[in-house]
């Protein structure tokens, strides 16, 4: 029966876009005076790994391009080659050109490979630098000496002997795959496959291998070392004979189509099986080696099933062993509660009234660890996302002409990954914003007595049951007197507003707002901020900025840690019971109608602090029915002060009443979308309540986006 290997497609396809990004980061932090060769290690190491890979799955096209990237590494690791900037700049664009094919793949797009044979034919024009290069100096070291043709490496002929461990296949080896590594550097190539001795076969174990190979092949330039990189990762597992065939007798060189290379070899005296030759130095051939093996195996499938597995993978997470261990050992403390409380209600009496109630509180102490745990197994480090953005400065910093430096903060702070997934495009934003706007040209810097480098601060930390993100900069700072020039020249403010410095910096979030003077694919189309602050809100958090002109800016992303589960208080109106979620509470107040100030032309107000805040009776926003006799009696009422993004107002509700975790159940999916309602949740009386949107209240209510300063 044919395996369907296209089931570790996406295996394959997450392990590679983690070697990308190990490369890439391993690439930017390197210091080029003093290279880490341990990061070069580990840079070709993924790279031998992608192309290992991509072989296994017959990729040509990333195997091509990853052979020839891996030749440059290989140099650089034995100290042949130096790593430089512009070698730097090469493998980054490399590794962008693999990431799009490996995309391309995946998603069952045709391949654009116009990039990967461009970068493909410049590391064969330094490859071909190089080996005229050494030639060159070969020749002036041994001027004068008349040459020895069997001295030519060329002419050398290396013999292998691999003879792998019997339990190597069971470890996810491939051994088809290491003989087509070595076939791809032979012109020519001979192997012979034999079993020194097969188990009876009572014995006889299918995943054992009992296979041994003698190989012979014939290569320029190579040596020990290059012949044994596809023998890396099974060393352990294996015996591993590497040397090299004295060249033949300088007189039957004459005879040299018969006599010379691998045909005047002897063949082994051990092979049992049928002979695996492959003396065609046409390299196209190793296709031949792995063909019939892929067909058994499945490998052949529609690549409609591999994108259909990789669609079924999207929502995939690595989970650590320590979260599973825990919700393991969770799952048997609950097993033993729910044991005890089965004996005790098969038997109950008033004497184990204790028992009923110890059962019961183990019972409600396991079950909010248990969904602590598993809460833990969405958290993510934030690294995932912060790990772009070394990439994004560095490119766009030198788009831009300037000097920046990125300071990355707080990478392991942990958040939920529905919300990881959705933050990353409005980081991007304030960083592009930051880099744009914020810090200033090298010349502009050193006129302020800056230093020439800019430094760009992203910092992610745990505040109050939130994850707090800052993007900061030491640049320019917001001028409230452009922003205010720019709002009205868009017809944005007024010309005869009032606002204060703050208010004036938060134009910037305006839809269509931009102070760039000219158009580009960094900024001036006036949709970036507006987008973060849109993106941010949706996720039920709030951006803020602040700033000091002269000195720089700093934008607060404040997020919820996950969207699954918020902490709510039940609020009572008319016979309705809501949920408001506590991110956006600031303070409760009882008052009296008459404490309410009436406002013509606009809603009633309540000063509060040096605010008058817009008061929202919810009961009409839902539009509630209130018995008749209860209407018309005046009562004390609950306003709860609550903000959305930067705005303040103020929710007039019947009662508070108690304060508990809710889970979030879309509304959508059950039944439709309710303006103002972000979802639902089932209280433990067994009743419906419905979780309020504050933003998507205040958008109904038609509130301006500032409040009025009390005069």
């Amino acid at each position: 029966m044919a395996i369907d290997i296209s089931q570790f497609m996406a295996v394959f396809y997450e392990e590679s876009f983690e070697g990308l990004d190990l490369i890439e980061s391993s690439l930017l932090a390197m210091d080029l005076q003093a290279p880490d060769m341990e990061a070069v290690h580990a840079v070709f190491r993924a790279m031998h790994s992608l192309k290992g890979g991509s072989g296994t799955f017959g990729l040509r096209e990333i195997i091509d391009l990853t052979h020839v990237e891996e030749t440059l590494l290989d140099q650089v690791r034995e100290g042949k080659r130096p790593m430089t900037a512009a070698l730097v700049d090469h493998l980054l664009r490399a590794v962008d050109a693999l990431r799009a094919m490996i995309s391309a793949k995946m998603q069952n797009q045709p391949l654009d490979l116009s990039q990967a044979e461009q970068l493909h034919e410049q590391c064969l024009h330094l490859l071909a630098d190089d080996e005229a290069q050494s030639s060159a100096q070969q020749a002036d070291t041994v001027a004068g000496v008349t040459s020895d043709p069997t001295s030519d490496p060329a002419s050398n002929v290396w013999l292998i002997d691999f003879v792998p461990q019997a339990h190597i296949l069971q470890n996810g080896n491939d051994v088809v795959r290491i003989l087509r590594e070595l076939h791809e550097l032979a012109l020519e190539w001979h192997a012979e496959a034999y079993v020194p001795q097969l188990p009876e076969w009572q014995v006889f174990q299918p995943e054992q291998l009992y296979m041994r190979w003698q190989i012979r092949l014939r290569g320029e330039s190579l040596s020990r070392e290059r012949l044994q990189e596809p023998f890396d990762w099974i060393l352990d597992e294996c015996q591993l004979d590497i040397r090299m065939q004295e060249p033949v007798e300088r007189e039957t060189a004459s005879n040299a189509d018969s006599t010379t290379g691998l045909d005047a070899i002897p063949q082994s005296e051990h092979a049992r099986s049928q002979v695996v030759g492959y003396d065609q130095p046409n390299r196209d051939a190793a296709s031949s080696i792995v063909a019939p093996t892929q067909q058994s195996a499945g490998v052949a499938e529609p690549a409609r099933k591999m994108a259909v597995v990789a669609e079924r993978d999207a929502g995939s997470i690595r989970v650590g062993l320590d979260k599973v261990d825990a919700l393991v050992n969770l799952v048997g403390e609950l097993v033993i509660t729910q044991s005890m409380l089965q004996q005790v209600g098969e038997n109950f009496s008033m004497q184990q009234l204790g028992r009923l109630q110890d059962g019961l509180a183990q019972l409600a102490q396991h079950t909010r660890q248990l969904q602590e745990n598993v809460m833990r197994i969405r958290m993510l480090p934030i690294s995932f996302v912060f790990s772009r953005f070394p990439r994004l400065v560095r490119d766009t910093a030198a788009q831009l002409g300037k000097q920046v430096h990125l300071d990355l903060r707080g990478e392991n702070t942990e958040l939920d990954k529905t919300v990881l997934e959705k933050i990353a495009d409005p980081l991007t934003h304030l960083v592009r914003n930051a880099l744009d706007h914020g810090l200033e040209p090298v010349e502009e810097r050193r006129a302020a007595g800056k230093d020439t480098t800019g430094i760009l601060t992203m910092d992610a930390y745990h505040q109050g049951g939130h994850m707090v993100i800052e993007v900061r900069d030491d640049g320019r700072g917001i001028d409230p007197k452009r922003i205010r020039a720019k709002a009205i020249e868009k017809g944005i403010l007024a010309a005869d507003a009032v606002l204060s410095d703050d208010a004036l910096v938060d134009l910037i979030f305006a839809p269509g707002f931009s102070t760039a003077e000219q158009v580009s694919d960094l900024s001036g189309r006036g949709v970036g901020m507006d987008v973060v602050r849109r993106n941010v809100e949706a996720l039920k958090g709030s951006v803020v900025v602040r700033t000091n002109l002269g000195q720089g800016s700093t934008f607060i992303m404040r997020l919820p840690l996950t969207l699954a589960i918020l902490d709510g208080q039940l609020v009572q109106v008319a016979h309705e019971v809501f949920v408001l979620p506590m991110v956006s509470m600031i303070e409760s107040i009882p008052v009296m109608p008459g404490q309410i100030r009436a406002m013509a032309g606009s809603r009633p107000v309540f000063p509060w602090r040096e605010h008058y805040l817009s008061v929202l009776r919810l009961e009409e926003i839902f539009h509630l029915k209130r018995p008749r006799s209860l209407a018309q009696t005046p009562r004390e009422s609950i306003l709860v002060i609550v903000e959305a993004g930067s705005e303040m107002l103020a929710l007039q509700v019947d009662a508070l009443l108690s304060q508990q975790q809710v889970v979030i159940k879309a509304l959508d999916t059950h039944y439709r979308h309710v303006p103002g309602i972000s979802g639902a949740t089932i209280l433990g009386n067994g009743r419906v309540s419905l979780i309020i949107d504050v933003s998507a209240v205040l958008s109904i209510a038609g509130q301006s986006s500032h409040n009025q300063k009390a005069l």
